[in-house]
């Protein structure tokens, strides 16, 4: 009697939450599954906004100034530091040859962070970013 109450009544109270539906899959999201748990951070970081780089630090007041220690009249954001930080040149120019097969000339950020409509596509393209970051030395400060 008590499993019947539980599964009639209260299962569907259970699943929601004052932020929402909680989600019925439980297993990993598709993004993180790269066999080093600090990128698995660092590109969830990325898509979500809550870095370690000085645009967000400095949101929170954690730090002086939110500009890129090499570009200062930069923002320090992921856009900066994935597509136009100078000092990570050779390593875009490694990541933009190694998407070129993949018909990605001009990637935006939403593309390297998994943004692509085709699941297949998005983890490709994901898994060239996780390269980029771990060969640029930056995921310390992700």
């Amino acid at each position: 009697m008590c499993n019947r109450h539980w599964d009639t009544e209260l299962t569907d109270a259970l699943q929601y939450t004052s932020i929402g539906r909680i989600r019925q899959d439980t297993r990993h999201h598709w993004w993180t599954h790269s066999p080093s748990r600090a990128l698995d951070t660092a590109v969830t970081r990325l898509r979500i906004g809550h870095t370690r780089l000085n645009s967000h630090l400095h949101k929170l007041g954690m730090t002086d100034s939110p500009h890129c220690p090499w570009c200062p009249t930069q923002l320090d954001t992921p856009e900066h530091l994935l597509l136009h930080c100078p000092r990570h040149h050779s390593h875009r120019m490694a990541l933009l040859q190694s998407l070129s097969p993949l018909l990605l000339r001009r990637p935006t950020l939403a593309d390297l962070l998994g943004g692509s409509p085709d699941p297949g596509l998005a983890f490709k393209i994901l898994k060239h970013t996780r390269t980029f970051l771990q060969k640029s030395g930056q995921l310390h400060r992700i």
